[in-house]
This record gives C-alpha cells, sequence and structure tokens, in this order.
C-alpha cells in the first residue's frame, strides 16, 4: 500500500463537533420561618439574571411563613431561564410548600414532612374595612390555594383545603401525589403560546377543557351532597397552570 492512501482517512470529513458549555450551580437555603421579602432579594435576583445553562437548587426545611415573600420566590422561579431544583431536608409546610412545587425539579429525603393547608391570617381596622378586607382576602386565598395545589390535591380536597383541612405527607405518599401533579402539568402545557408540542386543536382544546369541568362538577356534587348542602361552596373554574414542566427526581442531587 502506497504512502498516499494511507493519509486519505486521516483527511475525510468528521461528522461530530464538540462545543464546551459552561454553566454556574447556585445553592440556596430556605430555613426556618420565611421572613420578610427583603430577606430573598438576593435569591431572587439570583433566579431572574440566570442563564439557560446555569442551575439553582433551593433546599428546604421550613414550617412556613409569609405568603407574600412565597410568592415572590415563586414569581421569580417562573421568570427564571435556569433549571430549578426544588429539595425537601425535612420541614416542608405551608409557604414552604409553593415554593417546592414552583420549582421545576424536585427531590427529597428519605424522611420528611410535608404539608399543605389553607392561610392563616386576621385583618385589622374599622368594622366596614375589616369586613371587605375578609372578603377579598378570602377570594384571593381561595384562588391562590387552587394555583398551588391542582393536581396535587383532587378537586374535594381542594375544597376540603380551604375550609381548614390540612393534608399531611411523607416521603412516600408525596412520590405518588407527585406523579399526579405532573400528570396535570403535562396536560396544561409548558405555557409558551407558540409551542406546538403543547397546543392542540381548538376541537381537542374544547374537549379537555369539557372534561376538567365535569370531574370538578362531579366532585362538587358529590360533596355537597355529603353535606347535605343545596348550594354551591366552591368555584367551579379550576385556574389553567402557568408553570414549567416539571421533572421527578425522588433521590438527593449531588451538587
Amino acid at each position: 500500500m502506497s504512502d498516499d492512501m494511507k493519509i486519505i482517512p486521516m483527511m475525510q470529513q468528521s461528522n461530530m463537533f464538540t462545543t464546551e458549555v459552561r454553566g454556574q450551580q447556585h445553592t440556596f437555603y430556605i430555613t426556618g420561618p420565611i421572613g420578610q421579602p427583603e430577606e430573598y432579594i438576593e435569591l431572587c435576583n439570583t433566579l431572574r439574571t440566570c442563564s439557560p445553562q446555569d442551575e439553582v437548587i433551593i433546599r428546604l426545611n421550613s414550617r412556613g411563613g409569609l405568603v407574600s415573600s412565597e410568592r415572590m420566590i415563586v414569581n421569580a422561579i417562573r421568570e427564571s431561564q435556569a433549571t430549578v431544583r426544588g429539595f425537601i431536608e425535612y420541614d416542608c409546610m405551608s409557604a414552604a410548600t409553593g415554593i417546592f412545587l414552583a420549582c421545576h425539579i424536585h427531590g427529597w429525603a428519605e424522611h420528611i414532612q410535608f404539608m399543605a393547608h389553607c392561610s392563616w391570617w386576621g385583618a385589622i381596622g374599622k368594622n366596614p374595612d375589616i369586613k371587605s378586607q375578609t372578603e377579598f382576602g378570602l377570594r384571593q386565598m381561595e384562588e391562590e390555594i387552587e394555583a398551588t395545589y391542582t393536581g396535587l390535591l383532587s378537586p374535594v380536597e381542594i375544597i376540603q383545603c380551604n375550609e381548614g383541612k390540612e393534608f399531611w405527607f411523607g416521603a412516600k405518599e408525596l412520590e405518588a401525589r407527585m406523579g399526579s401533579y405532573y400528570e396535570y402539568l403535562e396536560s396544561q402545557g409548558c405555557g409558551d403560546s407558540e409551542c406546538e408540542g403543547c397546543n392542540p386543536s381548538d376541537h381537542e382544546f374544547e374537549e379537555s377543557e369539557f372534561d376538567l369541568k365535569s370531574m370538578v362538577k362531579e366532585a362538587l356534587a358529590e360533596l355537597l351532597d355529603e353535606r347535605g348542602i343545596s348550594k354551591p361552596v366552591a368555584k367551579e373554574v379550576v385556574p389553567k397552570a402557568t408553570k414549567p414542566k416539571a421533572k421527578k427526581e425522588t433521590v438527593p442531587f449531588v451538587s
């Protein structure tokens, strides 16, 4: 074989290209009571300024706290381009559950306490002020409970939650519940109006919307029948989730 023929394979065009993509991993711990919003400015700013190659890990060990701080963190997670991982160290209750569920990927330790319930709050002011504030607060909290827990809790459980019932889950039960939660998020799509995979035809959308309303109506009818109540006790509309698709990760991830 000639020397010319030996070098021919080395001159062939390659079909593989290597691109180095660098990202950063940020880890935040939310422990103890969730305090004032100003305590979480660094976390929210990091979430909002990260690139798609970055990763933010939020490790939770909290029994809850201020809803205003929870909503600020949830808003930042939804705006983040980074992959946001939520991990439960042990306690994840009340406002902490909203932060956890808003994350894109979820994980939890072998032994945890997860508790979902409605908010504890009060009103201060003159009689008419208290009345208007209470009426508004009840409507708003009911909407937040539905937006946060739909998919994790059944329609009947959403009503019970708004009425004051607490729902406690350990690691195994949370894993089963999260399976239903992921199915619900999948059915809602990614929230991008231009995403072809998440926007079925008009006929399919109408059919799925009808089925969801029917499910809620049946659940309400069942609950009302059990209690002998003749008028509705909750709205029939279940809000569509705008959260990004979540992924299941039930083992501790390594930093």
